[in-house]
């Protein structure tokens, strides 16, 4: 988290870095696994 925390400064009190984070995997995860499946 540490590197989302660094481009992603606070908004106030709220720390977006893990809503980022875990749209930034689910992206990953979107475009990887039909690339590995066309593979297969």
């Amino acid at each position: 988290m540490k590197p989302f925390r660094n481009i992603i400064p606070p908004i106030g009190m709220i720390d977006i870095s893990p809503m980022v984070a875990i749209l930034a995997l689910m992206f990953a995860r979107a475009q990887i696994l039909p690339l590995l499946n066309g593979l297969i």
